[in-house]
């Protein structure tokens, strides 16, 4: 049998049409792929854009972009500021590690991570950087809190 081609008929420009030859309407299953990888790229997109440095140089996932993290400077030096800190979180949450080489505290307060970074700018003045994550964006309100608090600690001392 020579070749038929397939007649179609019926809206074209709305995308309704069937074919004639009995085979399926392709306006109904163009646009069921249409969304369905639509929403695979928004899926995609939304998952892949997430990492987040956090100040002991590890990454953790979260939605870039989002201030989180505050940076203080005070006239004391490391071990006071070290100390001061550690109070503070051992006080509000757990304290889960201390890495001594880069002077990062990480914790645990209120089911969210806590990264406390103290720097030496010069020989009378320390910088206290307190970053606060959640699961995917960073929390503002507690990091301001664990800022204040420690420099409330430091100021008993």
């Amino acid at each position: 049998m020579p070749y038929a081609p397939r007649i179609a008929s019926g809206d074209w420009a709305l995308g309704r049409y069937v074919l004639l030859d009995g085979g399926a309407p392709l306006g109904i299953v163009t646009r069921m792929k249409m969304k369905f990888f639509s929403l695979l790229a928004l899926a995609g997109a939304l998952l892949a854009g997430g990492c987040v440095g956090t100040l002991d140089g590890h990454s953790k996932a979260g939605l870039p972009g989002s201030n989180h993290q505050f940076a203080s400077r005070y006239e004391r030096s490391i071990a006071q500021v070290s100390a001061a800190t550690e109070t503070v979180l051992a006080r509000d949450g757990k304290v889960l590690g201390h890495d001594v080489i880069n002077n990062v505290f990480h914790a645990k307060v209120n089911e969210r991570d806590v990264f406390v970074k103290i720097q030496d700018v010069d020989g009378k003045v320390t910088q206290v950087t307190v970053q606060v994550r959640n699961s995917m964006v960073g929390d503002v309100d507690l990091a301001s809190d664990i800022k204040t608090k420690i420099a409330l600690q430091l100021a008993a001392q």
